[in-house]
């Protein structure tokens, strides 16, 4: 069981900015759960039990900025996937005459179950990833 103790000695910084994490990959025990270096892979923080949620919130700074380099490197890719995979798509109904293609349905649940995994998993890590947190303002596409 976690013990939650307010007042600890070291403070965690409220909000850690993903690019200033610390070159490499984490290994062994720095990296909580045990978690796959694709962060796509990554259980949803929602099915987390609290001791695991704490272990990953409480983790040093260094570590969750790692992370946070993770998931941001991952969303970004996965970002330009869906949207080469929409502009195939849209291209592919042009050549055909089918019309014109403005979103696949199956398309649009893919980018946001990525976002909304990337969002989850930035709040629980509390670091800022770029193009994540503008979805929280309704900004983003």
């Amino acid at each position: 069981m976690t013990e939650i103790r307010y007042g600890n000695e070291q403070k965690h910084p409220l909000t850690v900015d993903y690019r200033e994490a610390q070159p490499g990959p984490l290994t062994g025990p720095d990296r909580p759960l045990t978690l796959d270096p694709d962060p796509g892979r990554w259980p949803h923080p929602s099915t987390l039990t609290f001791d695991q949620a704490a272990q990953v919130g409480t983790a040093p700074a260094r570590v969750r900025e790692a992370l946070g380099a993770e998931l941001g490197a991952w969303y970004g890719t996965e970002s330009r996937r869906l949207s080469a995979d929409h502009e195939r798509l849209a291209r592919d109904a042009a050549m055909e005459d089918r019309g014109r293609v403005v979103v696949s349905s199956d398309a649009l649940r893919q980018r946001q179950r990525a976002r909304h995994h990337a969002d989850a998993w930035a709040g629980l890590l509390n670091v800022s990833v770029d193009g994540v947190q503008e979805m929280r303002n309704g900004v983003g596409g």
